[in-house]
């Protein structure tokens, strides 16, 4: 994997999709490597003053809600890298059509995009693959 870094994302720390918050990580190559092991890090977040670093399954935008806490630095993956959940594995999550990312039978959420490294740009790409059948509308049940 290879991380790069998003400085204007520094000292941010964000609640969502967290993965795990290790203490004691000596440098940041600590946190990248503990990230590679997880089958779905797209994001590391290490705080050399704290030594500690966090793990999450998808990245945030300057949009995000995040906490203001000294020190941490924000590390995304590249794209070639990014590890969607029930996607093909065959697929460029970035060149692909959305609806093409996915495994049979699941759909890309478009309502939640995360951001991965790519040439010279940050670039947005679908963090959910679901299932077809929900958030569809079932058929009535009631008769004529």
């Amino acid at each position: 994997m290879t991380f790069y870094r998003r400085s204007e994302m520094d000292d941010l720390v964000f609640a969502g999709s967290l993965i795990e918050e290790i203490n004691q990580v000596d440098k940041r190559v600590g946190c990248f490597s503990q990230c590679q092991w997880r089958v779905r890090c797209n994001l590391v977040l290490y705080n050399p003053l704290t030594r500690k670093c966090r793990l999450y399954t998808e990245a945030f935008s300057s949009s995000s809600d995040g906490t203001v806490d000294t020190g941490w630095q924000y590390y995304g993956v590249s794209c070639a890298n990014y590890k969607l959940e029930n996607a093909r594995v065959d697929v460029d999550v970035i060149n692909a059509d959305p609806k093409d990312v996915c495994n049979t039978n699941i759909i890309a959420s478009d309502d939640n995009t995360s951001s991965c490294y790519t040439g010279a740009s940050w670039e947005v790409v679908p963090v959910k693959c679901v299932s077809c059948y929900i958030g569809t509308a079932r058929p009535s049940m009631v008769g004529s």
